[in-house]
């Protein structure tokens, strides 16, 4: 399960007082999206995480990696995880 506090600037503040935002949102994870949530520390690469999956849950690397993608797409569009690119050298 994953706790997620609400925004602490002015505009959480006021969002919060005008429509009784509660404080923090609980969001519950499955095994795959707690396994996958552990994995996304910064030190894994999304090949990776298809990698640890694939080997894991017996799943073939496309397997993987659509399912993969299609979870860090919602992960990422409800701002629970930032992308980093590394910088071309």
């Amino acid at each position: 399960m994953l706790t997620v506090p609400r925004r602490a600037d002015w505009v959480g503040r006021v969002l919060a007082f005008a429509f009784a935002v509660p404080k923090e949102r609980r969001i519950v994870l499955d095994r795959v999206g707690a396994d996958i949530w552990e994995l996304c520390d910064g030190e894994h690469t999304v090949d990776g995480i298809i990698a640890a999956l694939s080997e894991k849950y017996k799943l073939n690397r496309k397997e993987a990696e659509v399912s993969l993608t299609s979870y860090l797409r919602q992960l990422g569009r409800r701002g629970l995880i930032g992308f980093a690119v590394p910088k071309p050298k």
